[in-house]
């Protein structure tokens, strides 16, 4: 199963007309998502406190002059089904940087890389995937993720990120290799600071594809029950699927840029409860 997820914005100007007529990005609608993503697990050394340590981390880009689908969270303490999260999820309008012949690229205080132009208007770098590596999320994206070689959406970057020191999951099931149970009864506890908002996703996948989702907004919450109110907003009966939670924090910003395109820029991290195999 492989993780095949995420969020960013950016956008760029350009000489053609988009639907509707007006100029590339001239609207008052955002333009586009530049977005970094880490999913953190459980970290353990003899002898010291366990951690939330990274095992996969991506960045990715969607360009939707004047049609960037959004990605807000319901308010806070409600829960919505079917919430578009990632940058993967379908997206309406989407269209490649004009005038960009290579690749963009991103770059942090320890890393670099670029993302493929992986289809219309969605770029996206799998940095690593399922490493296990147990560094945190704030050594790896403190400085930010900055965007390069991407036209008039070059100079982006993503906020830094908060700190995770722990997350906890208390459930009758070994959910850590089958998934939970449907319908089961979940209390998730953590322990960060410095993030703008949280979310929790059930996501029910297949081959590591989400099938069907509920997004709650937890948001100045440090504790979240996950009972039948949030099952009742989805179909049992889905077949082969795994049943699998994800607990985010994030902390995002809009950022215009000289021409007056407005770009979406978020950094997040992720602790998923079903690691990929």
């Amino acid at each position: 199963m492989s993780i095949r997820i995420a969020v960013v914005f950016a956008l760029g100007a350009l000489a053609c007309k988009p639907k509707g007529g007006a100029s590339f990005g001239d609207g008052p609608e955002n333009d586009a998502r530049f977005v970094a993503d880490v999913y953190t697990w459980e970290c353990q050394a003899e002898g010291a406190e366990n951690w939330e340590g990274v095992f996969g981390f991506n960045v990715s880009l969607e360009v939707a002059p004047d049609a960037l689908v959004p990605r807000a969270l319901p308010a806070p303490g409600g829960c919505s089904a079917e919430l578009s999260m990632f940058g993967a999820d379908p997206n309406s309008d989407l269209q490649n940087i004009p005038e960009v012949v290579d690749e963009p690229r991103w770059e942090t205080d320890s890393d670099s890389g670029e993302l493929g132009n992986v289809s219309e208007g969605w770029y996206y770098d799998e940095v690593f995937e399922n490493v296990h590596n147990c560094a945190t999320a704030d050594a790896l994206l403190t400085g930010g993720t900055h965007l390069l070689g991407a036209g008039s959406l070059t100079g982006a970057v993503t906020p830094d990120p908060g700190m995770i020191h722990d997350v906890t999951m208390f459930s009758t099931t070994d959910y850590e290799e089958t998934g939970f149970e449907f319908g089961e009864e979940i209390d998730i506890d953590w322990d960060v600071e410095d993030w703008d908002e949280a979310w929790i996703q059930v996501r029910r996948e297949r081959e590591g594809e989400a099938w069907e989702s509920v997004t709650c907004n937890v948001t100045g919450l440090d504790s979240f029950h996950l009972g039948e109110d949030v099952w009742g907003l989805m179909t049992e009966d889905l077949g082969s699927v795994i049943n699998n939670v994800y607990v985010a924090f994030q902390n995002h910003e809009m950022t215009e840029m000289p021409d007056g395109q407005k770009v979406e820029v978020a950094t997040r991290a992720m602790h998923v409860a079903v690691l990929p195999d």
